[in-house]
């Protein structure tokens, strides 16, 4: 543990070299996206707006203030705060009157504009602060900056300190040992081996009307090897695709033959031996390609596949085998990442060395081989010249039996300074303390304290209180707490969230809660015992959901010496939730040995009548090793749409499941799929009025006719012109496609609708078809387009009714068997697809395999021919 927290504090300052222009990179991008996403808002917000009598009115107003307001981000803070509140009382209500309704879209255009010029500003000042940070700091010149790093200690005490870096780096690196260790068996396990045995693979379509396939691969004999993300496969293959599309002649392709498959250094080599293969197309390319194998296969040689591209991955991820990670760290930290240049009393300060440059730059050459792996002198004289604009200091005072590493750290808004005394073998203490402009941030500051055998505390304090926690604790002569105190909270004009937990001796209890200005509180509180390895032995947990001062939730879990239960339950006026989920944990074998689960979902009519069905319910059991689990989905009509049936039996490596599945097509095509293509419909025009407003922002009119917008939608859009989902048809006068019509300073764009929309009609659109006249203080509506009664449902145009589509249910078994006790490596998986009682899919993958796991070699074959010579 000393080990690795000395690490990331000694290599801290050095990686934070380039921290700040990612920073800003990375502040540039979300800068833009959000500007993308609130730019929307407004627009949706002023289109809803504009259409009632006052709208525009509204709208000037409201640009005319947030103009005026612009710099002051403050108020436009409150501005918002104020308006949230309005609108959540409005939204509290229910039912609205219509001038209740525009008054809500009044609020959401204001908020749409606050929250955009709010973006504008706080980027503004981020920026200006930035530039004049890199205008100072550009001011410095190059000299002076590599003045302050000039030694003026003796070659004696910088020697002795580099020695103490060593010492600490190999000290800190070979604390992972053991992580490293374990970690490359496993991946030695994972990437080394050699399997033999069979593989099977069969697939089977039978669509009468439509094409029949039957295709299947056999691999016999069959010799997998893997080496550190190398690989080869061998054995003897037959293959057969037997298919036929109604109204064509059949296809049969059959292939028998020895093939040595092999994937070296990111290379990949094909030979064929032996091989058969016949079929009855007239197909050139197909010929033209069996004859081409045939004659590599005659020859005896193998195919190669090559892509630099490939290559280059293949060698950084064998670079990042974890034994060479190991071994190139001991050589790494060999020699010192950091040297002392000055002395103040027993404070060593430290820079970083041409040696951590040249390091950085060679690991970089993993992923970059093209960059070189040493740094220039021009290239380490940036490295500290960044290094000390970051105005971070870091030092060493070396003692009889312990040394403590330190640093220090100002920029005028914030002082940092913090300390780690250490041994080679334990963490004495620990001190951190990070103090903010006190003028600007009262009483706000963060601090860490940790005493070895002693105490550890910490505390963290901002935005006035809004975020504050507190941890205070004693540890026992192992290090193990014996007492805990802590509290936390989050809180803003919205929303609170506050926590705790207290610890004596091995009982613990604590909670948490949080509420909203919604009327939503949800409390949690847990109480339990640990063991003396400080480990949890017991803990309940035990919460309420609380909406508008009525509880519609409850939560309670308990876990004792590996048995565990859980039981959740929601009740308000939208659903019903009921989970209940039991079982026994096997601490040991780290395997659930028992398991029972029951999960309801009940969903209430949204109009708040009596009305309610189950659209969700689960059961699984677990015990003595057999699973059992049935589950049902239904329809708002109740009737079951989808259910699965489960027999199957677990043990630690071991699964065996037996799956039905019943689909109901009704389910797909009677849950009225018109509604999801009016949708489509729907955010089509939303596409397209994108597309007319922004040509109208760079060119001042809209576009003249509908081969114009189509020009606007390929400027300005991420899609191509919308096409209707049904096509081009026509029902009852109404024609299913997307119109648009312009008339000076009024268009619209419309389409027909399958269903009433939101106005009671059968046509939808969109588009500025609305105007305020300042002069006479008038507002002026100009429907383009005339009114139209369309159809309603699939009652009328039988060659879309959706009765029509409804088939009988369709039944689907998954049978899987996975064993992977005893190196063996057995998967039986068997799926069909049953239609009308036919069967009309079905897929068939066995492999019968067991492996080995040892070394193997595998090296690329002397001779190959390039893919890219074969004429075929």
């Amino acid at each position: 543990m000393i080990k690795r927290l000395l690490s990331g504090f000694i290599l801290m300052c050095f990686m934070l070299t380039n921290t700040f222009s990612v920073l800003a990179q990375d502040e540039s991008e979300f800068y833009i996206q959000q500007k993308k996403a609130l730019i929307k808002e407004v627009i949706i917000s002023k289109s809803a707006l504009s259409k009632f009598s006052s709208g525009e009115k509204y709208i000037k107003q409201i640009d005319t203030f947030v103009a005026k307001n612009s710099n002051n981000l403050n108020y436009l803070i409150k501005v918002r705060n104020k308006l949230t509140d309005i609108e959540y009382q409005l939204e509290q209500k229910g039912s609205l009157s219509e001038k209740e309704k525009n008054t809500l879209k009044v609020i959401q255009y204001f908020w749409a504009k606050v929250d955009y010029q709010m973006l504008l500003t706080t980027y503004t000042e981020k920026a200006e602060k930035m530039q004049g940070i890199e205008a100072i700091l550009q001011d410095i010149p190059e000299e002076k900056m590599q003045e302050d790093f000039e030694t003026t200690i003796s070659n004696t005490e910088v020697d002795t300190v580099e020695a103490e870096i060593i010492d600490l780096q190999l000290n800190l690196f070979q604390s992972g040992t053991e992580y490293f260790d374990a970690l490359t068996q496993e991946f030695e396990q994972l990437t080394n081996y050699e399997e033999t045995g069979d593989f099977n693979l069969e697939v089977n379509i039978d669509e009468e009307n439509i094409w029949e396939l039957h295709g299947s691969i056999e691999v016999s004999d069959m010799s997998a090897k893997a080496s550190n993300f190398d690989a080869q496969i061998s054995g003897k293959v037959e293959a057969l695709v037997d298919a036929s599309l109604k109204g064509q002649e059949a296809f049969t392709y059959e292939l028998s033959s020895f093939i040595d498959f092999i994937s070296k250094d990111g290379n990949l080599y094909l030979l064929l031996d032996k091989l058969d293969v016949s079929h009855n197309s007239s197909d050139y390319g197909i010929i033209d390609f069996t004859s081409a194998i045939k004659k590599i296969a005659k020859e005896n040689k193998y195919i190669q596949f090559s892509d630099a591209e490939t290559e280059e991955a293949m060698s950084v991820l064998k670079k990042l085998n974890p034994s060479l990670l190991k071994e190139q760290g001991n050589t790494l930290f060999a020699q010192p990442m950091f040297t002392a240049y000055k002395k103040e009393g027993e404070k060593y300060y430290l820079k970083p060395t041409k040696y951590a440059c040249d390091s950085i730059k060679e690991l970089a050459n993993i992923f970059d081989p093209f960059n070189g792996t040493t740094c220039t002198t021009g290239q380490y004289n940036d490295l500290l010249e960044e290094y000390g604009q970051l105005g971070i200091e870091v030092y060493l005072v070396i003692g009889k039996t312990q040394d403590t590493l330190g640093f220090s750290y100002t920029d005028g808004t914030v002082d940092a300074s913090g300390s780690i005394v250490y041994t080679d073998s334990y963490i004495a203490s620990v001190d951190i303390e990070v103090i903010p402009d006190q003028d600007r941030y009262p009483w706000e500051g963060a601090a860490l304290s940790y005493k070895r055998q002693a105490h550890l505390n910490a505390h963290f304090d901002a935005s006035s209180g809004d975020i504050a926690f507190f941890f205070k604790s004693d540890l026992d002569r192992n290090n193990n707490f014996t007492y805990i105190d802590y509290s936390g909270n989050i809180r803003n004009s919205y929303e609170q969230f506050t926590s705790n937990l207290q610890l004596e001796g091995h009982v613990f209890n604590g909670g948490l809660e949080y509420t909203d200005n919604g009327g939503t509180k949800l409390t949690l509180d847990t109480s339990g015992r640990t063991n003396t390895a400080n480990n949890i032995q017991s803990i309940y947990i035990e919460g309420t959901l609380i909406q508008d001062g009525t509880e519609i939730g409850t939560l309670r879990s308990n876990y004792i010496s590996g048995k565990f239960e859980n039981e959740l339950m929601i009740q308000n006026e939208v659903f019903d939730l009921d989970v209940t989920l039991d079982g026994t944990w096997d601490t040991t074998n780290k395997v659930i040995t028992s398991l029972t689960e029951e999960t309801s979902i009940v969903i209430h009519d949204s109009w708040g009548s009596e009305e309610s069905y189950e659209l969700f319910a689960s059961n699984f059991t677990l015990q003595n090793k057999q699973i059992q689990w049935k589950l049902h989905i239904n329809n708002d009509s109740g009737e079951e749409t989808i259910s699965i049936e489960t027999t199957g039996s677990y043990e630690k490596d071991h699964l065996v499941l037996n799956n039905t599945v019943n689909i109901n097509p009704v389910f797909f095509w009677s849950s009225n799929p018109s509604h999801t293509r009016d949708n489509q419909r729907s955010n089509a025009i939303s596409e397209l009025y994108y597309a007319v407003y922004y040509r109208y922002s760079d060119y001042g009119a809209y576009p003249k006719d509908i081969e114009e917008l189509k020009e606007a939608v390929s400027l300005y859009s991420y899609i191509d012109f919308p096409t209707d989902p049904l096509g081009a048809v026509t029902i009852n006068n109404c024609n299913f496609w997307y119109t648009y019509q312009v008339d000076g300073e009024y268009y619209e764009i419309s389409t027909c609708l399958e269903n009433e929309n939101w106005d009671g009609k059968y046509n939808y659109s969109i588009g500025n078809t609305n105007t305020y006249n300042w002069d006479t203080d008038e507002y002026e509506t100009k429907k383009l387009s005339t009114e139209k009664v369309y159809i309603n449902g699939y009652t009328s145009w039988s060659a879309y009714t959706e009765e029509a589509q409804v088939e009988d249910d369709v039944i689907v078994h998954v049978n899987l068997e996975s064993d992977t006790r005893n190196n063996a490596i057995y998967l039986y998986l068997f799926v069909d697809v049953i239609k009308e009682g036919k069967k009309i899919f079905d897929i068939l993958v066995k492999n019968d395999t067991t492996r080995t796991y040892k070394k193997v070699e595998i090296n690329a074959p002397k001779t190959s021919i390039p893919v890219e010579d074969l004429n075929f």
